[in-house]
């Protein structure tokens, strides 16, 4: 018997072996479609946990009267600091299953749940709570959840085949995004209704509160989903030091490169997104709720479109479009502040380039690298884009300390950011190559696909949700 998961001497040739003979087993294979299946309902009770609770963060600290820079230093915190963690926790998949990380860990981010939910509690009862302590408790969250997100991609990674990623991740996602959509619905109208009342802090108690219970569900999915076994040897580990000396020289660490630029340009304007309409335009929860919820159709309305490119054209061409969409949504804040001008303007553009960057990200490491080393490598990438994250945002943070008197510091940090993505898109044409072969890109075939391809059909649909948000808006004004 092998140790568990974990040998030094063994020959790539007999791993590869192993694992076919394994893979071909109509009994893991059985195992495999039902894990897939298991991953889809994850993905949805997890969409009611991010749609009412992450989206929700940066509102709860604002509530406490937290600053434009401290938000700006927040983000970057939780972006710097649980890639850093993951580095550090990576090799615990040498150890132990990928199942078991993900799981201690999932449920070690609910504790950091557990209290800010007591926090806001406390301050219900009369007792003073600064927006640090509520931002120290945003940050644990991320930290403690970060090393399950390592040990998820490798255990995805292992059951979805390659040929079938583009479709099955943006299928999952789609999921994702509408569920997360309906979560932030339910939670804008629990905390315009406790706001109204006098007590916004109890809606965000409710909804918090909800969050846990359903990510609680989520894990025990995950308990339930079948985990492939995987063999990990001392020459797969990644070191971060030799991935920076490798990153020109790799096609993984000149994608990486990219993506740690990408990054930390959208991150100087990105943070302020909340502050300049909640606090600086005085929008709703209700207002708020719309805005976001646009965010999550947009990204569910255009994923098909984007596994199709994925899977056709590949990864690349992917993300070169996903950073010119995002330049233009950020451009175009600078024009007006019209709630439905930023739903289906703004939005749209976000929309797409959120569903194309994320999805581009993730396959281009599953095409790139080998199940063995894709903690390893996943870690470092994160750390790699958590440093242009931060970086961008501690940069935004100390440009809104300046004050202008002809324009609001939040929204041309959001309009710089446009300009500077704008900047990159030009002159980063040629770094990245494709790992795979894949199929010339043409932009008839993009113009096909949006005006009678499978955006059009979504885009139909859509005029119903237009029509009735619409309406609710009306009703609530």
């Amino acid at each position: 018997m092998f140790p568990k998961f974990y040998i030094v001497k063994l020959s790539k040739e007999s791993m590869v072996k192993k694992r076919t003979l394994k893979e071909s087993d109509p009994i893991v294979q059985k195992k495999i479609k039902g894990a897939l299946n298991d991953s889809l309902l994850d993905g949805v009770f997890s969409a009611w946990y991010l749609g009412l609770g992450f989206s929700y963060l940066i509102p709860f600290a604002l509530v406490f009267n937290a600053t434009a820079a401290q938000i700006a230093f927040l983000t970057s915190m939780i972006v710097f600091i649980p890639a850093l963690i993951q580095i550090k926790t990576s090799k615990l998949i040498e150890k132990y299953s990928r199942k078991k990380i993900t799981v201690i860990f999932a449920f070690m981010e609910l504790g950091g749940y557990f209290l800010l939910i007591s926090a806001g509690s406390l301050f219900l009862l009369g007792y003073k709570i600064s927006a640090l302590i509520i931002s120290g408790f945003i940050l644990l969250i991320y930290i403690l959840g970060a090393p399950s997100h390592v040990s998820w991609f490798s255990w995805m990674g292992s059951l979805v085949p390659e040929k079938e990623r583009g479709k099955y991740f943006g299928r999952r996602n789609r999921y994702v995004q509408f569920f997360s959509f309906v979560a932030l619905i339910l939670g804008g109208f629990i905390l315009d209704y406790y706001k109204n009342s006098g007590i916004a802090i109890l809606g965000f108690l409710i909804i918090f509160t909800l969050a846990f219970l359903f990510r609680s569900i989520a894990i025990m999915i995950l308990m339930h989903q079948y985990e492939p076994k995987i063999v990990i040897v001392k020459e797969d580990e990644l070191n971060f030091l030799d991935f920076l000396k490798n990153l020109k020289k790799t096609s993984f660490g000149r994608f990486s490169y990219y993506l740690m630029f990408l990054r930390s340009l959208i991150y100087f304007g990105i943070p302020f997104i909340s502050v300049y309409i909640l606090v600086v335009r005085g929008f709703s929860y209700l207002d708020f709720m719309f805005f976001s919820i646009a965010l999550s159709i947009f990204m569910t309305i255009f994923y098909p479109l984007a596994g199709k490119i994925a899977d056709n054209f590949g990864n690349i061409r992917l993300l070169r479009l996903a950073t010119f969409s995002m330049a233009v949504s950020l451009l175009s804040w600078i024009f007006s502040i019209n709630l439905y001008y930023l739903i289906f303007v703004t939005q749209l553009f976000a929309g797409f380039a959120w569903a194309g960057i994320l999805l581009a990200s993730n396959n281009y490491i599953y095409d790139a690298i080998s199940q063995e080393k894709r903690g390893f490598a996943l870690a470092n990438f994160n750390l790699l884009i958590g440093i242009g994250m931060g970086v961008g945002s501690g940069l935004g943070a100390l440009f809104v300390l300046l004050n202008f008197k002809f324009i609001s510091s939040p929204l041309l940090a959001i309009f710089l950011a446009g300009i500077f993505l704008l900047i990159f898109y030009v002159f980063s044409e040629g770094w990245l190559r494709e790992v795979r072969h894949v199929k010339q890109f043409r932009y008839q075939w993009l113009l096909r696909e949006v005006s009678s391809g499978t955006v059009n059909r979504e885009i139909h649909s859509l005029n119903n949700v237009r029509s009735k948000v619409q309406h609710i808006i009306k009703v609530k004004e």
